[in-house]
């Protein structure tokens, strides 16, 4: 579920959807997610201070709440 939450929210706001790539990895109560894009499309899912990465955190962990784990999303450099 949070897998779908975080693959929505993340192929509206990119130019090249295609490119988007996400990877989760659960263990016990934790979620980890790995979101890549494209390298032009960074800026849009990171956002000004961080504040489009942070709004997708959020709705991320409420998604995941309701199944009773953690959350956590990065974007890495690549």
């Amino acid at each position: 579920m949070v897998r779908d939450v975080v693959e929505l929210l993340v192929s509206r706001l990119v130019s090249h959807p295609e490119s988007v790539f996400i990877d989760v990895r659960e263990s016990g109560s934790s979620v980890h997610v790995q979101v890549k894009v494209d390298a032009s499309d960074r800026g849009k899912i990171i956002g000004r201070r961080g504040r489009v990465i942070n709004a997708i955190r959020s709705v991320a962990g409420v998604a995941a709440v309701k199944s009773g784990q953690r959350v956590t999303i990065d974007v890495p450099d690549d």
